[in-house]
């Protein structure tokens, strides 16, 4: 039992600390943690699906066992039993996750999304492969954690990458069409590169030590071209919260009219109450009618208000509120010049 929790463990260091990696460089305007959480549970559900998928493969699928052992088996399995279906299933979810999301605002944030998903696909993978390989999960989990999981997450910043560029990087639908293609096409082509390699040297011996090599070159290519890729993302919203920064804006310094020499009798302090009453009603209307619904917490993400109550029951602080609205705007009115005289023939009975 200690032996399958160390293997577990020794299966999550890596993808624990790349999250940690990518969570400090987002630390500028960091996503909450609900959402990055989300985003790893998105990436376990991207394995779930292509295993299932894997038990459906189509027919013509089926040949490349045939050809194992050799380099076309090996070609065959890096691209269509890993590349193409693990990176669909991850873009998947990575639409899902992002195509809601306000928190999605910045071009670094569909690296951090799309990493936490690749994370948890990663994650979920090399549980199931240090499991498998009990007596040697320690040389099995180190080899992955510097190769499979890195590589996983380098996938992840190339996908991201161009999923930003498509929601922020520029306005042409045909740009927005080509960087969704590439965020998929490219890191198909990366994986197949990286698991084509490494199934090949198993296959040609004779050439093994030049394919190891070739595959340690690929990864530190892979790894420096990510880093820029993040670093360009970086550099590209410190840009453009500079621009906003620099916005000179005039102070503004509220004037209201002084309306304190200003007495409400008995009457208008009623009617300054029934005002409030009413602007809670109508604000109460507007939001009901836009989806909102009563929450003991307020949540702008799922439209929950706590204040979505008859006027009756609202704090007094809230009350106090709409109150002070209602009795500074008959004020204005009556420092103003005008005169507010209640109809002795008006009906004020509300409707129940």
């Amino acid at each position: 039992m200690n032996e399958i929790i160390l293997a577990v463990i020794a299966a999550l260091l890596p993808v624990g600390f790349l999250v940690y990696f990518i969570y400090k460089k987002d630390k500028d305007h960091p996503e909450p943690k609900k959402w990055l959480w989300k985003g790893g549970f998105y990436g376990v559900l991207s394995a779930i699906i292509v295993l299932v998928l894997s038990l459906f493969k189509p027919e013509f699928l089926t040949l490349f066992p045939y050809y194992e052992g050799t380099v076309l088996g090996a070609l065959g399995t890096s691209l269509f039993d890993a590349a193409i279906p693990e990176e669909a299933a991850k873009l998947l979810m990575l639409w899902l996750l992002i195509r809601k999301n306000p928190y999605f605002d910045e071009h670094l944030d569909g690296i951090v999304y799309a990493t936490l998903i690749g994370l948890g696909f990663a994650g979920l993978e090399n549980i199931f492969y240090v499991l498998g390989s009990l007596d040697n999960f320690v040389s099995i989990a180190l080899t992955r954690a510097i190769f499979s999981v890195p590589g996983h997450f380098f996938f992840a910043v190339v996908m991201g990458y161009y999923v930003s560029l498509a929601y922020f990087g520029s306005k042409s639908k045909g740009k927005k069409t080509m960087y969704w293609a590439l965020a998929y096409i490219v890191p198909v082509i990366l994986h197949f590169i990286f698991d084509a390699i490494l199934m090949s040297a198993d296959v040609m011996t004779e050439l093994s030590g030049m394919l190891v090599v070739a595959f340690i070159v690929f990864c530190v290519w892979l790894r420096k071209s990510g880093l820029k890729k993040i670093k360009a993302m970086l550099w590209e919203d410190k840009a453009n919260r500079a621009v906003v920064q620099s916005v000179v804006r005039p102070t503004y310094t509220p004037k209201p009219l002084d309306t304190s020499d200003v007495d409400l009798s008995e009457d208008l302090q009623d009617l300054a109450e029934s005002i409030a009453a009413n602007v809670h009603e109508v604000w109460s209307a507007g939001r009901i009618a836009d989806g909102w619904s009563f929450g003991p917490v307020r949540d702008d993400l799922n439209k929950k208000h706590p204040c979505l109550v008859p006027y009756e029951e609202l704090p007094e602080s809230e009350k106090e509120y709409d109150r002070h609205t209602s009795q500074q705007t008959i004020k204005m009115i009556l420092k103003s010049g005008f005169t507010i005289r209640k109809d002795p023939g008006a009906n004020n009975e509300q409707e129940e």
